[in-house]
């Protein structure tokens, strides 16, 4: 006896509206997406004294009492209740701890990845409501966190619109390679893949690809590989194999030998001096 097919009900639109109205701002497809990484809140002194340091994701600080800094090189940044520090990944900085003063802070990763210098930005009453939130949630306990990654979000991108912090507009192809470039690391990244991505030749492909970005495909993607690799080699405990083939490296060798040209160490020195 034949299998009875079941039938599938239909979506009821009798009750949809459009969502557009006259007066509204139609945002549409988002250029700009942010990845928190760690959040934390913990009162430090001078054991939060550190010299050059340098991450493959950026630093966001606030402190609500005042004391400590961060400095890069001749210029000096006060932590306080009165600011938000923003460091960019790649930037090298110095802290510098003061009596005692807790201390919140947001690890994340910006899509596309862009580079500007250190922002202060001054803390208006919202933004300390919203990082008081944000402390109060770290403090939570565990069955109550559900929320603790919204918020952190929540505060990246509300003190990166205060200070002014975006990606240049990208032209709709460029972002196509760029989320190709994202979302496969893991795969094949050839020029050939990329070109036929952007519906161009592999010759006008690397000729439009540098007059945009100022570097070569090959060299785009491996900085992004061995970016991708930092973050993961710091934040997560997989093994150097685990994470060499994630990013899209074909071994271990291979992985160390172009990790440790960009970076300017091996994986496993990168992770012991680097991780929490």
């Amino acid at each position: 006896m034949p299998n009875k097919r079941k039938s599938v009900s239909k979506i009821d639109q009798t009750a949809w509206r459009s969502p557009l109205t006259a007066s509204g701002h139609r945002l549409g497809e988002p250029d700009f997406t942010v990845q928190t990484h760690e959040v934390g809140c913990a009162r430090y002194g001078r054991e939060w004294d550190h010299a050059q340091v340098c991450s493959p994701y950026w630093r966001l600080y606030y402190n609500f009492e005042a004391g400590s800094s961060v400095r890069a090189g001749t210029a000096v940044w006060p932590l306080g209740p009165e600011r938000v520090i923003v460091i960019p990944e790649g930037v090298v900085f110095d802290c510098r701890g003061g009596e005692g003063a807790r201390h919140l802070w947001v690890h994340f990763t910006t899509r596309p990845a862009f580079s500007c210098a250190i922002r202060a930005v001054s803390a208006d009453d919202v933004l300390r409501a919203m990082l008081g939130r944000l402390a109060e949630e770290v403090a939570a306990d565990e069955g109550r966190r559900g929320s603790l990654h919204h918020w952190s979000i929540a505060v990246v991108r509300a003190t990166l619109a205060a200070a002014g912090v975006v990606p240049a507009a990208t032209h709709p192809r460029l972002r196509k390679v760029l989320r190709c470039v994202e979302g496969g690391l893991r795969g094949e990244l050839s020029n050939q893949v990329l070109a036929q991505a952007v519906g161009l030749s592999v010759e006008a492909f690397i000729r439009w690809f540098g007059r945009e970005t100022g570097r070569t495909p090959a060299v785009f993607v491996a900085e992004e590989r061995v970016r991708e690799a930092g973050r993961q080699l710091v934040f997560t405990n997989d093994s150097i194999e685990h994470i060499a083939e994630a990013v899209g490296f074909a071994n271990r060798h291979h992985f160390t030998r172009v990790f440790t040209r960009y970076a300017g160490c091996a994986p496993g020195a990168f992770r012991r001096t680097r991780k929490p």
